[in-house]
């Protein structure tokens, strides 16, 4: 089949052809009788770390003469940001320690191996906020720092720049910027008797501080209209309801799966959390469940269905699925954020 034809068939069959001159769901009239909207368990705005604009970079003395310098490449993580308060804000990073880079390759393998980072058995570093207190000009974090297995607790200087709106309207930004000081061998990144050799100035070839240089951009994606496939299918939950389309996914993912190519799992998290945004909780909850019921063991799906729990006051549901995303994926931090505001955990 043609890619246009196929295309044109995906969309027909999931939405029904819908008329591009559909217009907004008449709001039902309002029930005196009605329960109150439920309390959201989440008392603040939840941002991921833009990877590709944000920076984690490190230097270390060589040989005492010069520094080496490196970054990662792949930095995951989650912002909870109070706007009234920020020092109520916390944050959350994941970081694949495969990504690390000092932009030599021999070097960067060596620095893989056990006799560094040993990134076979430990895959990731962790930074978890504790507090945030303010300090003259800036701010000053309490958290910890895990790598290699070993957590550590570690103080973070840090200065926020401020929040802006995309230029194409999009999403919204904030910016910050730390800086801290480590010493590798609390992490037991110790390396090999040749690199702890001492050099004729009295200090090892390798150093044994570590300084982090943390430039962290948060981004939340708020577009007012949306296009393409989930644009195609906001629009056929809107006309017809969630469970009509709920009814048609699962009848037409019998018969021929290969029709919904287009409808990934991307999708369908995207959907969800512009359902959730827009004050359709029970949509949006049935979406994270019908992800999950596509796409088994979906970290993505538990994070989703744990945030509308949390929005619709359901406190235990909430922490079931977002403990089991992290069983699933320990990086998953935005459920490592929601947590921490159902059962904070060491003050945080």
């Amino acid at each position: 089949m043609r890619p246009t034809l196929r295309l044109f068939v995906i969309v027909a069959l999931l939405l029904g052809a819908l008329s591009s001159s559909l217009q907004a769901a008449t709001k039902p009239a309002k029930d005196r009788n009605a329960k109150p909207a439920p309390q959201s368990l989440i008392d603040v705005r939840l941002f991921q770390v833009d990877g590709d604009h944000s920076s984690i970079q490190f230097a270390v003395q060589w040989m005492s003469l010069t520094k080496v310098r490196g970054t990662f490449t792949d930095i995951r993580g989650t912002i909870g940001f109070d706007d009234h308060d920020l020092t109520r804000s916390s944050i959350s990073i994941a970081i694949p320690m495969s990504s690390l880079t000092t932009f030599h390759a021999q070097r960067d393998k060596d620095l893989q191996t056990k006799s560094f980072f040993d990134v076979a058995t430990h895959p990731r570093a962790m930074f978890t906020s504790k507090a945030i207190e303010k300090t003259g000009d800036g701010y000053l974090m309490h958290g910890a720092l895990t790598i290699r297995g070993v957590t550590r607790d570690v103080d973070v200087p840090f200065t926020f720049l401020g929040e802006v709106v995309d230029s194409g309207g999009t999403g919204h930004r904030l910016g910050f910027e730390g800086r801290l000081t480590i010493d590798r061998n609390d992490y037991g990144v110790v390396g090999t008797d040749e690199f702890n050799r001492l050099t004729q100035l009295g200090q090892r070839m390798i150093g044994d501080k570590v300084d982090l240089l943390l430039s962290i951009q948060g981004w939340m994606w708020t577009p007012t209209t949306i296009s393409g496939t989930v644009d195609s299918l906001y629009r056929e939950i809107v006309q017809k309801g969630m469970p009509a389309m709920v009814t048609n996914y699962r009848k037409l993912r019998a018969v021929t799966p290969d029709s919904l190519m287009a409808v990934d799992e991307g999708v369908m998290n995207t959907m969800g959390y512009h359902l959730l945004r827009n004050g359709r909780s029970q949509d949006a909850l049935a979406m994270f469940q019908l992800e999950l019921e596509a796409f088994v063991n979906s970290a993505f799906a538990r994070v989703g269905m744990g945030q509308t729990y949390a929005e619709l006051g359901e406190r235990d549901r909430a922490i079931e699925n977002c403990e089991k995303a992290l069983a699933l994926n320990p990086g998953a931090t935005r459920a490592t954020e929601i947590l921490r505001r159902l059962r904070p955990v060491n003050g945080g």
